[in-house]
């Protein structure tokens, strides 16, 4: 082997172990990437998942604000019902026809 075959040889193997070390870097910077993601996806579940109960929570609450009696309210509360009733009267027949 000439001198000349030598360097380029070894400048080829240089770029190699350079090749080498960079994917290991990109590999490891992957690894943590995916393990940030499904970290994320974690929260976002858990998130998910306290939004639909509070969300239930809240309607519950409206629900019992609006049939919610006070002393000298249960004519009113009375009229409120009437009206709920009376769109859920409506609802069903727009569904029937």
């Amino acid at each position: 082997m000439t001198k000349e075959e030598e360097r380029i040889l070894h400048q080829f193997e240089a770029k190699v172990r350079t090749l080498v070390e960079k994917h290991r870097a990109l590999k490891k910077e992957n690894d943590e990437l995916y393990a940030l993601v499904d970290e994320r996806d974690r929260q976002i579940k858990t998130l998910t998942a306290q939004k639909q109960q509070a969300e239930g929570i809240l309607a519950n609450y409206k629900a019992g604000r609006m049939l919610e009696l006070t002393s000298g309210d249960i004519e009113e509360a009375r009229r409120r019902v009437a009206s709920m009733i009376r769109e859920i009267d409506k609802c069903i027949a727009l569904l029937n026809v």
